[in-house]
């Protein structure tokens, strides 16, 4: 019982009830955890089995418990396939708030003042853990969890090894967390209730001064880096022009989509290939690497359905780039998400996989369906590029590390943090348009105007994140007034 001392040092603000709840919630973690360990040796027909019972068990408490569902499901058949659910999205969920939680007393209102006072890990109510998304899609989200549900989270991520928990491949190391300071984010609540903190473990807010962070990384010199994938693409640099000098055993990403140009930068920084994992604030920790596959995740499919599908909610198939998924929250009944359309694109890997887990993988995420390029085209009215495509073009171009395009009525503009002298500046832009052009020609797609602007930094959303390609306030989609150019 020696893991319960840091849990027991009482302070001059002392809480017992609070204590003495994360004392059980923490006992409770470790009994759910022993659980989902055996499921990792399931075979498929028990995998299916599982969630089948679980999905009729989660409907059948919607539909009782909330008002939105009882409404919306009023009409579903007996016998009902998951094709039969309707599907639902943000604004959905965010419109009916309060008929689709199952306590009344979880209002938005209440969460939303819950979360604008927080200042440590608290329970709202007593009972519930609220959180707040990014808000990288144009709206922020507001997501909460009971006990439970919140434990079945911590002990998902000690099976998966998230949050620096894989002691089997960095033993007992220091662990720097590369976080923000806001409360209402999953990641730096998780790491709160798990007590990673007075572990080993370290939470830098990664977005003090660059310097600061080079400095507290030097000085702490940490075995474990975790952080979004830009932050730690960036202190690949930063260890590649000297500044920065660690030499972690284990770097784990996630949070944000992982470029080819990350990947190579961090490689050839710490000659190791980045560890991923994939979660949302919706369902956090739905995803662990895979130790056969290293650069592929497998979901956690035993605690989430996942639908892979087109832009009609078809199912696509494994091996085929989806325009978006259907989540549903098989542990979640508080809050109850069920189909809920997700923007991500993901390739998922066809067939079983060599490590024996039953969950299917996930090859690679191609971002969000928002962040696809729509551009007027040669042949057609409208033609769609994908951010790959930008960033092999933008990133061909010596010099370039980091870049965010910004899309407007007008066109495009492109903000670049480069590595060289002023005066080469202006050969990079024109070396970037030309090599943007070669691309948007191989698309037949018309040459936007573009604006190339030289920057520092690369602002980020509220949240932290970094949006690789995003929309300028007034700014237009596909069908805007696009200026033609070829310079």
């Amino acid at each position: 019982m020696r893991f319960l001392i840091p849990w027991l040092k009482w302070h001059s603000d002392m809480r017992p009830i609070y204590y003495l709840k994360r004392l059980i919630d923490l006992w409770d973690v470790q009994r759910i955890g022993a659980e989902f360990s055996e499921r990792m040796a399931w075979d498929v027909d028990t995998l299916r089995g599982h969630q089948e019972e679980r999905l009729h068990s989660l409907v059948v408490h919607a539909r009782k418990r909330s008002r939105f569902y009882r409404e919306l499901y009023s009409h579903l058949p007996l016998h009902y396939q998951l094709a039969d659910l309707p599907v639902i999205n943000k604004k959905v969920v965010l419109d009916h708030f309060d008929d689709l939680v199952v306590d009344q007393r979880l209002s938005l209102s209440a969460l939303q003042q819950h979360l604008a006072g927080l200042a440590r890990d608290d329970y709202f109510l007593g009972r519930y853990r609220a959180f707040s998304s990014s808000g990288t899609t144009g709206r922020i989200g507001y997501f909460v969890f009971d006990r439970r549900e919140w434990n079945t989270v911590q002990a998902n991520r000690r099976r998966t090894g998230s949050l620096g928990q894989r002691g089997s491949s960095t033993g007992k190391g220091k662990i720097a967390l590369l976080l923000t300071n806001q409360l209402q984010q999953v990641s730096v609540r998780s790491a709160l209730t798990m007590g990673l903190v007075t572990r080993g473990c370290r939470i830098i807010d990664y977005t003090i001064n660059r310097s600061e962070l080079v400095l507290q990384l030097n000085r702490m010199q940490p075995d474990q880096l975790v952080g979004y994938a830009s932050t730690v693409a960036v202190l690949a640099q930063e260890q590649l022009a000297g500044r920065l000098n660690i030499h972690p055993r284990e770097i784990v990403t996630g949070a944000e989509m992982l470029t080819e140009t990350m990947i190579q930068q961090i490689q050839e920084a710490w000659l190791m290939l980045p560890k991923q994992t994939y979660g949302m604030t919706e369902s956090p920790s739905l995803g662990f690497p895979c130790p056969v596959h290293p650069m592929e995740i497998h979901l956690c499919e035993d605690l989430t359905l996942i639908e892979n599908v087109d832009s009609h909610n078809r199912p696509v198939p494994d091996g085929v780039v989806g325009d978006k998924i259907l989540l549903t929250n098989l542990y979640n009944k508080t809050q109850p998400l069920i189909r809920y359309e997700i923007s991500d694109r993901l390739l998922l890997a066809p067939g079983p996989c060599e490590c024996g887990v039953p969950f299917r993988r996930l090859r690679r995420c191609y971002g969000r369906t928002d962040d696809l390029l729509v551009v007027p085209g040669r042949l057609v009215d409208s033609v769609s590029v994908e951010p790959i495509l930008l960033e092999t073009a933008i990133c061909r171009v010596a010099d370039v590390l980091q870049y965010q395009i910004v899309q407007n009525a007008n066109g495009l503009k492109f903000r670049l943090i480069v590595d060289c002298e002023e005066e080469r500046k202006s050969i990079i832009a024109g070396d970037v348009r030309a090599s943007l052009q070669r691309m948007f020609e191989s698309r037949l797609a018309k040459m936007p105007a573009i604006i190339i602007e030289f920057v520092d930094e690369i602002d980020r959303e509220p949240g932290g994140k970094l949006r690789l390609i995003k929309s300028e306030s007034g700014g237009g989609s596909g069908e805007a007034a696009w200026a033609s150019s070829s310079t």
